[in-house]
């Protein structure tokens, strides 16, 4: 089985957004998975589909931050000094017969990368209700969070429409200044990691999972125009930003 890997540049929020909901628009006639990695030009608070916009002023670091309403729930996220994935499985896909379980694949894959580097996370296996009212998703804890230290330092949020499945997440790497209280796997283990050599290992833990070979490749054509048409006229609005 094959696969799409696209490694994208630094992009505005509304822009990363748009393509992942371009990808999953596009996902069940094209057939195959898309794992998708990409980073922020600057530190933007996204808001999980179903929190207030007023919410945001519960968080006083974040408010010069630009702002983005994701399509999938869950707290508000600070990204800026972390890699953000995201793996789009047509529903007809294999991978797409158990939604649920590509939350435990894309975290058993990245625990397996980190070991390989002498970083030693695992699995939160139990939801922590007293702190699902806290704003940041980083503040609470959810099934299948991975934890180092102590310290939630990965999370994911799905989605399912047009016959696809879409799910992306953070991985922190360092602390932003946009969220001082959220802490990287960098400060929390002394170490370095780069974006880089990590989306080379997980990518490789994932395809020895999942027998699926991701083969580099970049948004086409018609994946763009509809990007485009996605942000200016979804993502970059008032309308959606401000629905809630």
């Amino acid at each position: 089985m094959t696969g799409r890997l696209i490694l994208d540049t630094p992009s505005r929020g509304t822009w990363n957004m748009a393509v992942d909901e371009a990808l999953m628009l596009t996902a069940a006639d094209l057939g195959v998975p898309t794992l998708r990695f990409y980073r922020w030009q600057e530190p933007t608070v996204s808001l999980g589909y179903f929190q207030k916009y007023e919410e945001r002023l519960q968080h006083p670091e974040s408010l010069d931050s630009v702002l983005v309403r994701r399509n999938s729930g869950g707290g508000a996220i600070v990204h800026d000094k972390e890699l953000t994935y995201s793996l789009t499985v047509p529903t007809t896909h294999p991978l797409g017969k158990n939604p649920c379980a590509i939350y435990k694949l894309m975290h058993d894959a990245l625990i397996e990368s980190l070991d390989a580097i002498g970083i030693s996370a695992e699995l939160n296996t139990e939801p922590v209700a007293e702190l699902e009212p806290k704003f940041l998703c980083f503040q609470r804890r959810a099934s299948n969070d991975i934890l180092f230290r102590g310290n939630k330092v990965c999370g994911s949020a799905q989605r399912k429409r047009h016959q696809a499945i879409s799910q992306h997440g953070s991985f922190i790497l360092n602390t932003s200044p946009a969220a001082p209280q959220i802490l990287g796997v960098n400060e929390l283990s002394g170490e370095s990691i780069e974006s880089e050599p990590l989306i080379n290992l997980w990518t490789d833990r994932l395809e020895k999972r999942t027998g699926i070979s991701f083969q580099p490749d970049t948004l086409a054509a018609f994946e763009s125009e509809q990007s485009i048409a996605i942000e200016n006229g979804k993502f970059s609005t008032l309308k959606w930003n401000q629905r809630r």
